[in-house]
């Protein structure tokens, strides 16, 4: 979880508050020195990019995952099932910025994989933006203001806007 929570700590979408532990926020220069330890997961080096590329997707899975849930004919209201699709659009392209802004071209999946597959193209940097623009257009537009919640924290118009904010500026 070190490479996700890397992402959230350097960047506007997390606020720090425990200080008081050995963790990522107490000890930065040392966590973030990639090292293997009888604490930690056993990877090398070599595998480290692939583990955080492998996390990306399997968070891109889970937003296939709802995405497929909201398909017309469930018994949600079109608001419910466009907001829950606006934050599944939201964490794609979440995961999906900082894979392209990593690695650059990276393969694009957008179904459900129920089979395992080895033939994986990458897909152009521009256009994984382009669709991560056409998402976030979405989410902005369909998901509700913080106001108009009841749970905190989750996704909420102002998150959305701010990251297509992101998005969208050079």
């Amino acid at each position: 979880m070190l490479t996700l929570g890397t992402e959230y700590i350097f960047s506007e979408l997390m606020v720090a508050s425990n200080t008081d532990k050995r963790s990522m926020l107490a000890d930065v220069a040392n966590m973030l020195t990639r090292q293997v330890t009888t604490l930690r997961i056993k990877t090398s080096t070599v595998q480290q990019p692939l583990v955080s590329v492998g996390r990306n997707l399997q968070g891109d899975q889970l937003c296939q995952y709802h995405y497929q849930i909201c398909r017309p004919g469930t018994d949600m209201s079109e608001q419910d099932r466009n907001a829950y699709k606006g934050r599944a659009y939201f964490h794609r392209a979440f995961r999906y910025m900082a894979l392209v802004f990593e690695y650059g071209d990276v393969p694009l999946v957008t179904t459900i994989i129920d089979v395992p597959k080895q033939n994986y193209r990458s897909t152009k940097r521009d256009a994984i933006l382009q669709m991560i623009t056409k998402d976030m257009e979405f989410a902005v537009q369909w998901v509700p203001d913080q106001k108009n919640m009841n749970l905190i924290g989750l996704i909420n118009k102002g998150a959305a806007a701010c990251f297509w904010q992101n998005v969208t500026s050079p």
